[in-house]
C-alpha cells in the first residue's frame, strides 16, 4: 500500500544498480536507511542481456556519487511491486531518465505511459 503522497527530495547516489534503477541516501549518514528508486517510463536491459553492462555504465557515469534530485511520479506512489520509488533523477541538474534513452542505452516504457504524470513530457517518447 502507498504512502498517498508523492516524494521530492535530495539525496545521494550511493549505488546503480543496473541502468534503470538505483541506490540514494536521503541523508548522507551511511546509516544504511537507503531508498532504491526505479526511473520511471525508462526500460533498460537486464545485466545478463546485451547492452545491460553498458546500460549500468551510463548510469554510472551519469549519476554515481552525485547529488540528486528525486521527483517521485505523483501517479505512481507504492506502485512498484518491489517497493522501489518511481521518479524522474536529476543528476546534477540533468534529467537522466531522459538521459538513458536519449542516449540509446535505454527504451521508453510505454507500457506505463498512461499511467505517469510525466507522459506528456517530450523526453517520454509516450505516444
Amino acid at each position: 500500500m502507498g504512502r498517498g503522497f508523492a516524494i521530492c527530495l535530495e539525496a545521494t547516489v550511493t549505488r546503480v544498480i543496473d541502468g534503470d534503477t538505483l541506490v540514494i541516501d536521503r541523508d548522507t549518514d551511511g546509516d544504511g536507511l537507503d531508498d532504491h528508486v526505479r526511473l520511471v517510463l525508462v526500460d533498460a536491459p537486464e545485466l545478463s542481456q546485451t547492452g545491460g553492462p553498458e546500460s549500468k555504465a551510463y548510469l554510472v557515469s551519469f549519476c554515481d556519487g552525485a547529488r540528486a534530485l528525486v521527483d517521485e511520479d505523483d501517479f505512481q506512489v507504492g506502485a512498484d511491486p518491489y517497493g522501489r520509488i518511481l521518479a524522474v533523477v536529476y543528476c546534477n541538474g540533468a534529467n537522466s531518465n531522459a538521459a538513458m534513452i536519449a542516449s540509446g542505452h535505454a527504451t521508453t516504457y510505454t507500457r506505463f505511459c498512461s499511467a505517469s504524470e510525466f507522459q506528456h513530457d517530450p523526453w517520454t517518447g509516450c505516444p
